[in-house]
């Protein structure tokens, strides 16, 4: 600790506090009429805004080069004594750009100037990186559902959205985003070049939306991050540039506002609700203001928003009938029978817990029913950003945000998820030319998320029903669970459930320095971590039937618990330490060379007071809990090595076509989303306990006060991999663009990536040891050992899973000229790995825990297309300004410009194919070795000979798939069905909106009020989510009747925004 904290404070003191990161940067060769280089020319670089300059001179190779300018228009001055000044105005730099602005000397008098407007290269010829801009007009117009910046990144190509992965307390409440194949979790998220994932690596509040999307003025991602400069994993990263003051007062006032009143139905309320509409309010409101404090010196910017929103949820679930209530259900032949010694009468009031069936009465003991849930949600965002200029080579900022958000959703028709979520952003710096020829860059950023959840009983009483005396340290009450078996909807645990608190300490040092016909950049990142864990998740208890007749006789298989004294409060330190040398070499005119090395290593996660323990050798079969291993590290560090080399070269014929190529190896870091779970919830310090039928027939409902006796120590096993590998991915891709005209950009490329060692979570004790049969199948017989007797579960993480991407992109990028924008980018993927889950089995509502089948074999056991895999994207966005303007093709004027001019229209189209899934529910109770695995459960079911399981039917939700299919394997043996082999249903959502902007000139020139109406989903398309899987009913072994049933949809209806800007 300490000789990282000297590094630190060394750093510090080698240099000035530095401008913020999500810059650009100017480069080019300097020549005479004749083609000569010439060297000392002056270059000046002046941000037209805020008029602040910086100057370099170029070297003898001819070569100048100017880093860390905020994006944004400049004019480019350069000038020498015997030659006439050279300017290039309205040059356009964008987050990200390494611009290659070659300039031509004539010989004449210096006060003689030459000067060409626009021009610069729209192709990328210095750089081998990736990526896609998405300019501040188009944040600002573009009709955006829930006004997230991070949707914007779905504009690009091989970006994809993660539609089964889940958005919850537990796992990160912001939108799940896969690029080139990767894990959504594996993304960077970068605000001014500071680290500003949450503890789930992902970005947004309660709302799952990143807010503040008014104070963003451009937006990149970058897809193929093929420099040494970027860390952590090669899955891509998400640049924002905050907007700032300039020379001139700016801002905004804005409220948007939606009302279910005139929103279309969606598909839920016509299927389940008879029509009627579930209600839906949003509000969102704020202010913008920026300008200068001192002109050409100091400038501000700062921003609010606000959003409250209540949408309601037509939801289905299972309840028992009215004959399953009386102790009535059927048996062979669908005849009625009474449940053996009839409805216990401890089970009654639980019983009485769960409503009518609304809807369909399946047969089974099981009905419909339907309900309109209300998700309330309050959501605060605020930031505040000053730059200042000290000098011509000294420019000092800071900037703070703060995001806080609180919202209830129903879990169930019984219990509401309590959560909240706040973010701290603070930033400073100031930025350092030692040189002409080098600049130093040290940041200072911290970064504190903070997440927490909670449940609680919407239905009066229920609370004092549901066991367990259990407190959290807020003094809020941990009640238990109840699943009362296949196929009614289990009740959730009421209570606290689990908090976060997450601090980041972040020092970045980069140093750029020019030397002939290189640009090297080198630079240190060193970033504290700090997680803070609150575990309570199953503290009150759990009980698990069966199934429905169990339920009623009072018959629980199971029950777990978590034991007084277990440790649910823990903290945690680590320490990334990452070290680059960039190399961006001008080999010729038209050929650059990118070469960098990284090194990155990030320290195993060091509990404190040493509260940490493993069981390290957990493939040893008579390993028990006497050989669980107490104190740090939970796992050896496997990053020692870390060495990534990064390597690019970009060829530009003609600048007006860039071949592009580029290769990376990255490494996705052991932190905390993955070790989490694992490392706080291990015996002894965590001690669960679990008591099964084979020990003692369980008292239901007071197990936990009766039976603590019989709860077993250490029955259930959580760890992780003491050697773990280092889980490791390399990108390689190649580009052309060729830029047509003035303005516009084709861009065809092909992307692939390959990892290995990559964390996937699997249950090593959850099957018998099988037996090998003569034609070569695995017989899992009744009789055969448990793998390890002396556990009932060992759940481990471990880094031996592997991952496969290719994909084929085009796009198309028409920048701003005549009024009209656009973009079109089209992806054709494939995205394959061995399981998709890094964190738990709830990762992904289609992939579950392991084992497929076999845990001790990955690629075999369930290597198919990833849970996120997407095979087609097509995304289509524009703005456009019609002609009947002020300055438009057909100008106006008076009464006719106040009514026909200032409109505009602005459009995204999206479609996407569906995620793959497969049909559960064909494990034989005969594999089984703990209880806690059901008669049937998520294991593969036999492919009926012939039958064609790719075959589904989109148009019809009652019957997605054929079920039939599909059937139940011999006893002891497992089914043939491979992992993720049918595909989902796709998306496709057209959002539009109409603005009328008016200039009040009697006020000023940029006093301006604009008005909006945006629709969303314009075509009332529903987009419909995965059907249900479960094959078969526990009891009759029948086909369910809601197999291959959709019965909810992804995204809204047509819902229509009006909005109110006033701009100035």
């Amino acid at each position: 600790m300490k000789r990282r904290l000297a590094v630190v404070f060394l750093f510090a003191n080698l240099a000035s506090l530095t401008f913020g990161q999500g810059s650009a940067g100017l480069s080019g060769i300097i020549r005479d009429q004749s083609g000569g280089v010439v060297p000392g020319v002056t270059v000046t670089a002046v941000q037209t805004e805020t008029g602040v300059t910086r100057t370099t001179v170029s070297n003898n190779t001819g070569l100048y080069s100017i880093p860390n300018l905020r994006p944004g228009q400049y004019t480019v001055r350069a000038e020498l004594s015997g030659f006439r000044t050279a300017v290039r105005s309205e040059i356009l730099l964008r987050v990200g750009d390494q611009l290659a602005l070659d300039l031509d000397m004539q010989v004449g008098e210096v006060t003689e100037r030459v000067e060409v407007t626009g021009e610069a290269p729209l192709v990328e010829t210095a750089s081998a990186v990736v990526g896609g801009v998405v300019e501040s007009r188009a944040i600002e117009n573009l009709p955006l559902n829930g006004r997230g910046y991070t949707e914007l990144a779905l504009l690009q190509p091989n970006v994809t959205f993660s539609s089964t992965a889940a958005q919850a307390a537990g796992l990160g409440f912001g939108a799940k985003i896969s690029v080139g194949g990767m894990r959504p979790n594996t993304m960077t998220y970068t605000l001014d070049g500071q680290d500003v994932n949450s503890f789930f690596r992902d970005l947004g509040s309660v709302s799952g939306s990143a807010a503040g999307i008014e104070a963003v003025r451009e937006f990149k991602v970058v897809t193929s991050p093929y420099s040494a400069e970027f860390a952590r994993t090669g899955s891509g990263e998400i640049q924002v540039v905050t907007k700032s003051g300039t020379n001139s007062f700016h801002g905004s006032v804005y409220e948007f506002l939606r009302n279910s009143a005139l929103d279309a139905n969606k598909w839920e309320d016509n299927a389940f609700n008879r029509g009627a509409k579930a209600p839906f309010r949003r509000n969102q409101f704020g202010a913008s203001l920026g300008g200068p404090m001192v002109r050409d010196k100091t400038f501000f910017f700062t921003n609010y928003e606000g959003l409250r929103s209540q949408t309601g949820r037509t939801r289905r679930f299972l309840v028992p009938d009215a004959n399953a209530r009386n102790g009535l259900l059927p048996g062979a032949g669908g005849v009625l029978q009474p449940v053996p010694g009839g409805v216990n009468p401890r089970i009654r009031p639980y019983l009485d817990l769960f409503p009518l069936p609304t809807g369909q009465i399946l047969g089974n003991g099981a009905g419909e029913y339907f309900q309109v849930q209300d998700a309330v949600i309050r959501d605060d965002y605020g930031i505040a950003r000053i730059d200042h200029v000290l000098s011509s080579s000294t420019q000092l900022y800071g900037r703070f945000s703060l995001n806080q958000g609180e919202g209830s959703s129903p879990a169930n028709f019984l219990v509401d998820d309590i959560i909240a979520s706040a973010t701290k952003y603070a930033a400073v710096g100031l930025l350092s030319v030692l040189s002409p020829r080098m600049v130093n860059n040290l940041q200072l950023f911290y970064n504190r998320s903070y997440t927490d959840h909670y449940s609680a009983a919407r239905v009066p009483g229920a609370d004092l029903l549901l066991w367990g005396s259990f407190q959290d340290q807020k003094g809020r009450p941990i009640h238990g669970a109840l699943t009362p078996g296949s196929p009614i909807t289990g009740l959730a645990a009421v209570g606290a459930l689990n908090t976060v608190s997450h601090n980041v300490y972040q020092l970045k040092e980069d140093v750029s320095l020019e030397s002939s016909r290189h640009t090297l950049r080198m630079g240190l990142d060193l970033e504290l971590l700090q997680p803070n864990i609150s575990n309570r998740n199953g503290a009150g208890g759990a009980y698990t039937f069966t199934d429905l007749g169990t339920f009623l006789r009072g018959v629980p298989s199971q029950f777990v618990a978590v034991l007084p004294g277990s440790q649910i409060n823990s903290s945690w330190r680590q320490w990334m330490t990452g070290l680059y040398l960039q190399d961006n070499f001008r080999f010729r005119p038209s050929l650059t060379i990118n070469a960098g090395l990284r090194y990155e290593t990030l320290t195993s996660p060091e509990a404190r007071f040493g509260r940490v323990s493993n069981l390290r050798d957990f493939a040893n079969p008579n390993a028990s809990s006497a050989d669980i291993t107490l104190g740090n590290p939970v796992f050896l560090n496997p990053s020692l090595k870390n060495f990534g080399p990064r390597i690019g070269l970009s060829w530009s014929p003609d600048g007006k076509t860039s071949v592009r190529a580029g290769y990376g190896m990255y490494f996705d870091h052991l932190v905390g989303h993955i070790w989490r779970v694992p490392a706080t919830l291990a015996p002894p310090f965590f001690r669960r306990g679990t008591l099964t039928t084979s020990i003692a027939a369980i008292d239901f409902p007071n197990a936990f006060f009766t039976q603590g006796n019989l709860l077993p120590f250490a029955s259930e096993m959580q760890g992780l991999q003491y050697k773990m590998a280092q889980p490791t991915t390399m990108q390689y891709s190649l580009t052309v663009q060729r830029q047509l005209g003035s303005e516009r950009v084709v861009r065809l490329g092909y992307m692939g990536s390959r990892g290995w060692h990559l964390v996937r979570i699997t249950d090593f004790n959850s099957v018998r040891v099988p037996t090998l049969q003569s034609d070569g199948r695995r017989f899992f017989g009744t009789t055969a050992p448990a793998r390890n007797p002396n556990f009932g579960g060992i759940q481990m993480h471990t880094s031996d899973a592997n991952s496969f991407y290719h994909s084929f992109s085009a796009s198309f990028d028409q920048r701003f000229a005549a009024g009209f924008s656009g973009q079109v980018s089209y992806t054709f993927s494939r995205s394959i790995d061995d399981f998709s889950n890094s964190i738990g089995s709830t990762d992904f509502s289609n992939d579950g825990q392991g084992p497929f089948r076999d845990a001790f074999d990955p690629p075999n056991d369930a290597r198919g297309l990833s849970a996120f895999d997407v095979r087609q994207t097509l995304v289509v966005s524009f703005t456009y300004e019609l002609p009947w303007r002020k300055g438009g093709r057909w100008p106006l004027s008076g009464l006719a410009e106040g009514i026909l001019g200032g409109w505009s229209v602005n459009g995204l189209a999206s479609m996407a194919g569906g995620p793959p899934f497969e049909p559960v529910g064909s494990r034989s109770a005969s594999l089984r070795t703990r209880s806690v695995w059901g008669e049937l459960d998520t294991k593969p079911p036999n492919v009926v000979a012939g039958a064609k399981i790719n075959s589904v039917h989109p148009q019809n939700p009652d019957r997605y798939f054929d079920p039939t299919s599909f059937a139940l394997p011999e006893p002891g043996y497992f089914g043939n069905l491979g992992r993720n082999t049918l595909i989902g249903p796709g998306r496709a959502t057209v959002d539009f909106s109409l603005a009328k902007q008016m200039a009040l000139t009697p006020i000023s020139e940029d006093f301006r009020i604009q008005f909006r109406a945006e629709f969303f989903n314009l075509f009332n398309r529903s987009n419909f989510s995965l059907p249900g899987t479960t094959l078969f009913d526990p009891r009759s072994f029948a086909y369910r009747p809601d197999v291959g049933r959709i019965s909810s949809t992804r995204g809204s209806s047509r819902q229509i925004q009006f909005a109110l800007k006033v701009l100035f």
